[in-house]
């Protein structure tokens, strides 16, 4: 016998050893695949939807505030957003005007103490391919600071998805004059 080589017992036991790792590796557990409980999500149907839902957020927003130590007499800036959608200018009038009339101070220019911004972002489903949601995030900060910041997904219509488009930036065109070199 060689001593560079195991005797046969050695081999088999260690071939035999080898195989059953292989075997309980393959017939391992996976994850299984599972549904989420039902939940019930809102629906976006109209520009008087968008008004309910500002009233929520306003409200909202002030409670939070209002909790970490910000009340009512500290003034908000609504800010506009980059490229705004149809939605974004309807949400930010919306928005100010819930503020205003739940007695919060909301000044025109920018530097107020606390800036109020607000994202939306819409995400297509190719599973269901009728309806679209709109994620719409709101945020308080100050001093570039998170103080607040809530997000919710609604649903809504394929129909109405364009409202909710970022329009594309507006190059201008300049005029340029080629010379030889």
């Amino acid at each position: 016998m060689s001593p560079s080589k195991p005797p046969g017992r050695v081999r088999g036991a260690v071939a035999a050893c080898a195989a059953l790792v292989l075997a309980g590796c393959a017939s391992a557990p996976v994850p299984l695949l599972t549904g989420f409980e039902t939940t019930l999500q809102r629906g976006t149907r109209s520009a008087g939807h968008w008004e309910l839902l500002s009233r929520e957020v306003a409200a909202q927003t002030r409670s939070t505030l209002q909790q970490i130590g910000y009340g009512q007499e500290v003034p908000v800036h609504v800010s506009f957003a980059p490229q705004p959608s149809a939605f974004d200018l309807a949400w930010r009038d919306f928005l100010i005007t819930a503020l205003v009339q739940q007695g919060a101070i909301v000044q025109q220019a920018a530097g107020a103490p606390l800036e109020l911004t607000y994202h939306t972002q819409l995400v297509h489903h190719r599973s269901a391919p009728e309806l679209s949601e709109v994620i719409l995030t709101t945020t308080v900060s100050r001093g570039g600071q998170y103080l607040t910041r809530a997000s919710g997904v609604y649903y809504l219509e394929n129909a109405d998805a364009s409202l909710f488009l970022h329009p594309a930036p507006q190059y201008r065109a300049v005029p340029m004059r080629v010379v030889s070199q």
